[in-house]
């Protein structure tokens, strides 16, 4: 696939256990050009794991910084490194393990036709609160739990037993191949919505016109 763009990519990585899984689906997928893990690890094993999988592949670019201690908010000191202007970004949290095949094109070439639009994009996200809210709303998700388009719902966000049950939900789409019906064609715009950045893509240049922030801003 030909883009006007490189298409990067990042993790803030930590947990080896959740990365043996989605680096199947990163490595796999030919329209991600890079993929750069954020050393944030809290263990040496899973810091070698990182290694290996630099070694292992090309693709793989292994990102250090002084001060990472594996928490939520050392992760904010790696947002510098997207610096790269003529890059497309997609930034997946590492206990993301199921991407749809050719995701990084795919989403790619949604933003691309938006570009002028909206500063990020997400796909939909199992286990993420306000897009469950949106499965459910749309007629995708059949559920008796009362849930509300809030980033910390008491049950989409705060509920082990819905997550568990959500989570057998989407498994039994995927073995069954329907994972078209429960797309979501329209745009939803969340611009003024608090909303966890598991999986968003966004332009390079984009990121360099907000510079006017400090480094510990970000996040």
């Amino acid at each position: 696939m030909e883009t006007k763009h490189k298409i990067i990519a990042v993790t803030p990585a930590d947990r080896k256990r959740y990365l043996e899984i989605l680096s199947r689906y990163i490595l796999a997928d030919n329209s991600i050009q890079e993929w750069h893990l954020w050393d944030n690890c809290r263990s040496e094993d899973d810091r070698i794991f990182l290694n290996e999988l630099a070694r292992e592949s090309s693709k793989v670019k292994v990102i250090r910084v002084e001060g990472g201690d594996g928490t939520n908010k050392s992760i904010n000191l790696f947002y510098k490194f997207l610096a790269d202007e003529d890059a497309f970004f997609i930034r997946i949290d590492d206990d993301v393990v199921f991407m749809e095949k050719n995701f990084g094109a795919k989403l790619y070439e949604r933003a691309i036709k938006e570009k002028d639009k909206y500063l990020w994009w997400s796909p939909i996200v199992i286990n993420n609160a306000i897009c469950t809210y949106f499965l459910f709303a749309k007629g995708k998700l059949k559920t008796t739990y009362p849930l509300t388009a809030q980033c910390m719902d008491k049950f989409s966000w705060g509920s082990p037993y819905f997550a568990e049950e959500l989570h057998r939900w989407f498994i039994d789409i995927v073995n069954k191949g329907y994972l078209e019906s429960i797309k979501i064609s329209e745009d939803i715009d969340i611009t003024i919505s608090r909303f966890s950045i598991n999986c968003i893509g966004f332009f390079g240049y984009k990121m360099q016109s907000l510079r006017r922030f400090t480094s510990t801003s970000w996040g």
